[in-house]
């Protein structure tokens, strides 16, 4: 069989885009989706610029692997993208991952995405045991036959796993680009350095998720080491960071790209200013994801409680709503936000109003957005 082919429309859309939406998922302690605010979660990002949202990340508490869930989000966020995204701009993502990873393509296929972010918990046996990383690009071959695929270099903290340079070169055969969010340099140029040299540089897309290297991320530039003439950059920020205050996050990877453009490929410092932003960036995300090491709360232990939390603040959700973690002989890890963590949210916020969505929202801009989305 012939591996799916990225549309040449989608292709120029996710290399020119800013920001991809990792979508929070809008649920009760029941399991429930809550529709209205999920719909008016969708709009809002498309409002802010967003280039697409995808259903089932990280963020999206990976779909909680509930199919049936998953597929009436995929229709709702696509009815969304159809009736308010820029055909201009706006394409249809997906993520699939976990034991329920084929059925979850399979999904996203029908609901008409034109391509699916792979996540690396779907590279697992019958019995839940990690694939070796050949029989994993079996997998995603195999994937890649149903629909465009993208590839995912997740953190080890919350799910992820490490793979080699011979994996990442396996994969830019098959998938278009690829997310690189280990939290790590060695590994993001690993991934980088096997997409240089993949001889596909002109087909591929590469996103930054490493929420410790933004504005550094964006900056860079990988030269192939044998051709000068060929290099690589991010195209865009995909990471849960920006799934609050989204239209101030498309505003800095826009200032970002542009001071790189003008600065060009050359290798010289990033100005005083640049290395401000950054270290804001920064500190913005240290306590929106909850990165800090402290005594019964690991790193990221409450990271996507403080976007549901940011969200509120800006009058989007009403209220956090039910974050879970399922893991073996059914236990389940309820995401409630660690003590302090909301102080330490409006502070970091608090100090750069100019990084937020605060004057770009008003509570007037949100009903009338929800009473629109109401009627699809």
């Amino acid at each position: 069989m012939i591996r799916a082919a990225l549309a040449a429309d989608v292709l120029a859309k996710m290399k020119a885009g800013d920001v991809m939406v990792p979508s929070p998922l809008v649920v009760d302690s029941n399991g429930r989706l809550n529709e209205p605010e999920q719909k008016l979660l969708t709009r809002y990002y498309l409002e802010c610029g967003a280039g697409t949202v995808i259903p089932g990340t990280h963020t999206g508490q990976f779909a909680r692997g509930d199919i049936g869930l998953y597929r009436r989000w995929l229709e709702l966020n696509g009815a969304v993208i159809d009736t308010f995204g820029d055909p201009r701009r706006t394409f249809k993502m997906a993520a699939v991952g976990g034991a329920n990873a084929f059925a979850m393509l399979e999904a996203a296929a029908a609901a008409g995405c034109q391509v699916v972010m792979v996540a690396p918990t779907a590279f697992v046996d019958r019995g839940g045991r990690l694939l070796a990383e050949p029989d994993a690009l079996k997998m995603l071959d195999e994937m890649s036959r149903r629909v465009p695929v993208f590839g995912f270099y997740l953190q080890q903290a919350v799910g992820g796993r490490d793979f080699s340079g011979e994996f990442w070169s396996g994969l830019f055969d098959i998938a278009c680009g690829a997310k690189a969010a280990p939290f790590s340099r060695p590994k993001t140029d690993l991934l980088m350095r096997a997409a240089l040299a993949s001889g596909r540089v002109d087909e591929l897309v590469l996103v930054t998720g490493n929420d410790d290297y933004i504005v550094g991320d964006l900056l860079s530039a990988w030269t192939h080491p044998h051709d000068p003439d060929v290099t690589l950059r991010f195209s865009a920020g995909l990471l849960g960071h920006f799934a609050s205050d989204t239209h101030a996050a498309v505003n800095l990877v826009r200032v970002v790209k542009k001071y790189r453009e003008e600065q060009g490929a050359g290798g010289r410092p990033p100005s005083a200013g640049m290395v401000e932003l950054a270290g804001a960036v920064t500190a913005m995300n240290y306590a929106l994801f909850d990165t800090a090491e402290l005594p019964g709360s690991p790193p990221f232990d409450s990271c996507v409680y403080g976007v549901h939390y940011r969200l509120v603040r800006l009058g989007i959700l009403p209220a956090v709503t039910d974050i879970r973690w399922t893991g073996g002989a059914g236990a389940v890890r309820h995401e409630k936000g660690r003590p302090g963590l909301e102080r330490e949210i409006d502070a970091a916020y608090g100090a750069r109003p100019e990084l937020t969505d605060e004057s770009f929202l008003d509570p007037d801009t949100i009903e009338r957005w929800r009473g629109e989305v109401h009627r699809l």
